[in-house]
This record gives structure tokens, C-alpha cells and sequence, in this order.
């Protein structure tokens, strides 16, 4: 499986907030997110995609994600 934008093969599955969610990949060299078709990744494409890492609890999710909204309001200066 390869990136629709840039090519590469250097894949990161992200992971699946609900069972029925599709499965959503990130290329490592753009960004770019897709999802494929439901289809079964062939094992000579799985290796070069990385796994996504285990879900997080909402809360801890909620805490990551006010942590990073507050260092984004801060004025350069203080980075």
C-alpha cells in the first residue's frame, strides 16, 4: 500500500476510536491521511507500516490535548 499523494510506503495506522470506524493511515514522509478501501493490507505492504499505538482513555486523551492547546496560546517569546 502506498500514499496517494507522495508515493512513499512509509505508513502509520492510526487507531480506531470505534469498532466501526474505517481504517485511517498517515504517510511518514507527508502527513498525508487516507483511507483505503476495506480491504486486507498484504503482508509484503504490512511491513512498512508502523502500528498505531494502544487508545487512550478519554480523559487522558482530553488532559493530552489541553496541555497542547496551552503551550500553543503562549506567546513565542516564552518557548
Amino acid at each position: 500500500m502506498y500514499c496517494r499523494r507522495c508515493n512513499s510506503n512509509r505508513l502509520l495506522e492510526l487507531v480506531r476510536l470505534d469498532g466501526a470506524d474505517h481504517t485511517v493511515y498517515r504517510c511518514r514522509d507527508c502527513g498525508f491521511l487516507f483511507s483505503p478501501p476495506e480491504q486486507d493490507v498484504p503482508d509484503t505492504d504490512r511491513q512498512n507500516i508502523a502500528p498505531s499505538l494502544p487508545p487512550e482513555s478519554p480523559d487522558a486523551a482530553r488532559r493530552r490535548m489541553l496541555a497542547v492547546a496551552a503551550v500553543r496560546r503562549r506567546p513565542a517569546s516564552a518557548r
